[in-house]
């Protein structure tokens, strides 16, 4: 036994229709277009995010470089201050040209502080002038020992104060077995005279 198809034509075009209205819809209710204009700005947004990221760490960076940069010339200027004071009440006192009171300021120094006379050790005093340079350098050692440590400090902050301008340069202290010992080296530049 066969069958017919009985479709109807008109019908097939009817359903076509109404597949198409359908489909018509439904992209009329689903707007992909805004939901990929929103992924494309989001997108955006998020490239800019990242460029003013590192906009901003870049700037943070360089803020602390600067900071750094202003500290250091702070404490320059104001080493700088203190040296032209020093060398302007100083000026007619140089190391160079007192090297046999150096050593007895700084005896005398020492046993003002509390070190006995018998504990103050070599004093010496050595002069350099390095080529091209148009200064000459002081190098001062002292050296002492002690029963305890705050003399010796004591002693060496007045070894600068005996003699504006001379910085500690290095310092050593060993303790011993009853007593301490400060080997230190002190400098000082001093301006040489045009002949």
């Amino acid at each position: 036994m066969s069958t017919l198809n009985t479709t109807n034509p008109l019908s097939d075009d009817s359903r076509m229709l109404a597949a198409s209205t359908a489909a018509r819809t439904e992209r009329r209710n689903k707007p992909m277009h805004l939901v990929y204009g929103a992924c494309a700005v989001l997108a955006l947004v998020v490239v800019w995010c990242l460029m003013s990221y590192s906009t901003l760490r870049r700037a943070q960076a360089s803020l602390v470089s600067q900071q750094r940069d202003a500290d250091a010339i702070r404490t320059n200027a104001v080493l700088a201050r203190s040296l032209r004071v020093a060398s302007a009440s100083d000026t007619n006192r140089k190391l160079s040209e007192q090297e046999g009171q150096i050593r007895t300021r700084l005896q005398t120094a020492a046993v003002n502080v509390g070190i006995k006379q018998a504990d103050v050790g070599n004093i010496s005093v050595n002069r350099s002038t390095p080529q091209n340079i148009g200064s000459t350098l002081i190098k001062v050692g002292i050296e002492a020992t002690n029963e305890t440590l705050p003399p010796l400090l004591a002693w060496l902050e007045r070894c600068v104060v005996e003699f504006p301008g001379l910085e500690v340069y290095k310092v050593t202290i060993k303790p011993e077995a009853q007593k301490w010992r400060l080997k230190a080296q002190l400098t000082r530049w001093e301006k040489v005279e045009p002949k």
